[in-house]
């Protein structure tokens, strides 16, 4: 099993924090609520277990306090380098679900910052 922290930041500020074990499907997910209409950028980080993933996110929620986390306003006066993000998902560029679909498929180790351009969810029709 994976673990995966992730965080959504919009025009440089990170306004959610979350973790998970499976990041396609609960990043799919987020596209049918709150951060459904979302623009900007998706990171990760993978944890070597559980434990780490859980410390890391309350950690990290309780540094930043984003916009749409409950924090425990905890003031986090700890200095710990936080682990390289991984940049999985750029939404500024739309394309076509199909190809979204295709290349979160992919195995998201081999996502680089050249090729992350995704769309939020699929695209309205107007009738």
């Amino acid at each position: 099993m994976d673990f995966y922290i992730y965080k959504y930041v919009q025009h440089g500020q990170i306004i959610y924090i979350g973790k998970t074990t499976n990041l396609d499907k609960r990043i799919k997910e987020h596209t049918k609520d709150k951060l459904k209409n979302f623009k900007g950028e998706i990171y990760y980080f993978k944890c070597p277990h559980k434990t780490a993933m859980d410390s890391w996110e309350y950690f990290l929620i309780n540094k930043y306090h984003p916009l749409y986390n409950k924090s425990l306003n905890e003031k986090v006066n700890i200095n710990i380098n936080e682990p390289e993000w991984t940049l999985y998902m750029n939404n500024t560029k739309i394309i076509n679900i199909s190809d979204y679909l295709e290349l979160t498929s992919k195995n998201i180790n081999n996502h680089t910052k050249s090729d992350t351009t995704i769309i939020s969810g699929p695209q309205k029709k107007e009738i």
